[in-house]
């Protein structure tokens, strides 16, 4: 059968029609791709110390990469967490040449559990993926709590040696409790910053705890000499109780607890 002109006409339009919305593909040839905690310098193509993982106290991963683009080229970065969470971040105007590409960071130094593991640094041209580069995040080791040499004391004299039922005890370190924090209320908790002092097996009420110091309550009840244990945190596992050193006991104060107030912190 015999095509007509006009039906050759119609049928070269809509073959154009299907090529203008058709994506552009990709055709930027790419190098020297790397993730690194080297921020890039203001000027000139140095290709950084490449890294495959990092901490969170690192704060900052940088993506660099060269590539050889055209003008129908559109160059786009993503960050794929390990839970399937997607970071977006930069864009290139592209100018036709063989180029150096910054700009494109992650911030990681407040992330959340579930984005700790494996990630991906991603490269689109026109929307379809270029390239991607692997690493991992994770958080530094963090040690246990640590008493100061003559760490325990009273809370009034800072000075070692025998306390009161009722009275203060403060306790100087490190690590002693993931953050700062202070009783807000007469009722004193027995846990703040997800740390407990127990002495002779009762929580202390605290008055006060941040990671070189804690201000704490001996109980009422406790009598003989007295076994101080800490409970506290290191960064988001719970560290092993410690220990502390043994404290003898003087008689009963004549006060009531009710009456006790917050103290700050040295």
């Amino acid at each position: 059968m015999k095509i007509s002109s006009s039906a050759k006409l119609l049928w070269a339009a809509a073959v154009c029609l299907f090529l203008a919305g058709a994506p552009a593909l990709a055709q930027a040839t790419f190098s020297n791709q790397v993730v690194t905690t080297q921020a890039p310098p203001s000027t000139g193509c140095v290709r950084p110390t490449p890294a495959t993982s990092f901490l969170t106290t690192d704060n900052t991963v940088y993506l660099y990469f060269e590539a050889i683009v055209t003008t129908s080229d559109t160059l786009t970065n993503n960050w794929l967490a390990p839970d399937g969470t997607v970071v977006a971040a930069s864009n290139w105007n592209s100018s036709p040449g063989n180029f150096c590409f910054t700009g494109a960071s992650l911030s990681i130094s407040n992330l959340p559990a579930s984005q700790l593991g494996s990630w991906q640094a991603r490269v689109y041209d026109n929307g379809q993926l270029l390239f991607s580069v692997s690493f991992s995040v994770s958080t530094p080791a963090v040690s246990g709590p640590t008493i100061s040499a003559g760490g325990v004391v009273d809370g009034a004299s800072f000075k070692p040696g025998p306390v009161a039922p009722g009275s203060i005890v403060s306790i100087f370190g490190t690590v002693l409790a993931s953050g700062t924090a202070q009783a807000t209320t007469a009722s004193l908790p027995t846990t703040l910053q997800s740390t407990q002092v127990l002495i002779n097996g009762i929580a202390a009420p605290l008055f006060y705890v941040s990671p070189s110091q804690i201000n704490a309550q001996v109980p009422w009840e406790v009598t003989g000499l007295l076994r101080l244990i800490l409970r506290s945190r290191c960064f988001r596992t719970t560290c092993r109780p410690m220990w502390l050193p043994r404290l003898w006991l003087l008689p009963r104060l004549g006060f009531s607890s009710s009456r006790m107030m917050p103290i700050a912190p040295l």
